[in-house]
């Protein structure tokens, strides 16, 4: 029936140019509200980079109309905060929320999400490149949540990647492990914590190794980001943007298999 719905509707009608979606994991639980010493939450940096990444796909005169972008909060549990949408206009800002983070159901979420978008797509006869999947948390697992489940979703997410069904980008919002030596208005982790939460971000590429690591003590680092995956995102559809580079600050993601094949 939905299906039915978007063929019925003037969306594909009107342009029927071939879509990327892109699904974006955003961890909004209580570590959000962080200012890792500088001016505002993690949360408010999140947005601003949200809001120029939004920008400049609607100023590209080609992924204005290409890009999907879907928006899911994480907090005990997980929701569409914006559903597949062109960028033709910024979304409501994200808030943190006080509690904790159920990432897997998030992810999950998501996965559901793409497949019901490409289910849309094939019933409307309309092309599409692969899917991306972008998850931005600072890795922390928390005891109410089940291990087990986690697992099977980083496993099933690395599967599609393997199979080119997927592009998955992990986004590892924490920085350095701050210890003892640094003082700002930041809860900071051990740095064997740290590595553990590294580790278990990194687990979501198929290779277990790639992620994008972020240092929170740059106060530009999430508008760098966006930056990053906007001229990732231009270059997957075979377009030449004018962008700076990203901040040095902003670790490459090593190995990145950009794939603009359909499935």
């Amino acid at each position: 029936m939905q299906s039915k719905k978007y063929l019925n509707s003037r969306e594909f009608v009107d342009n029927n140019a071939k879509r990327m979606p892109i699904c974006i994991v955003v961890d909004c639980s209580e570590s959000m509200k962080e200012y890792d010493g500088t001016s505002k939450t993690r949360i408010d940096r999140v947005n601003d980079g949200l809001a120029l990444f939004y920008e400049k796909l609607r100023n590209n005169r080609f992924t204005k109309y290409s890009v999907e972008v879907l928006l899911i909060q994480v907090g005990n549990n997980a929701k569409v905060f914006r559903d597949f949408s062109l960028t033709d206009s910024n979304p409501t800002k994200l808030n943190y929320l006080m509690e904790k983070n159920n990432l897997t159901e998030g992810v999950s979420l998501a996965l559901d999400k793409i497949d019901e978008r490409k289910e849309i797509y094939k019933a409307a006869c309309i092309g599409y490149y692969q899917p991306w999947l972008i998850i931005m948390s600072d890795g922390g697992l928390n005891q109410e949540f089940s291990k087990n489940d986690f697992r099977m979703i980083q496993q099933e997410v690395r599967d599609r990647e393997f199979h080119r069904r997927l592009s998955v980008f992990p986004v590892y919002v924490q920085g350095k492990p701050f210890w003892d030596n640094y003082k700002c208005e930041y809860t900071p982790i051990k740095p064997e914590a740290y590595e553990d939460r590294l580790k278990l971000m990194s687990e979501f590429s198929r290779d277990g190794k790639r992620f994008i690591n972020v240092d929170l003590t740059d106060k530009n680092v999430f508008d760098n980001l966006f930056k990053y995956l906007y001229e990732k995102i231009s270059h997957f559809i075979g377009i030449s943007a004018c962008t700076s580079a990203p901040s040095s600050k902003l670790n490459e993601y090593i190995g990145m298999d950009l794939i603009d094949e359909e499935e």
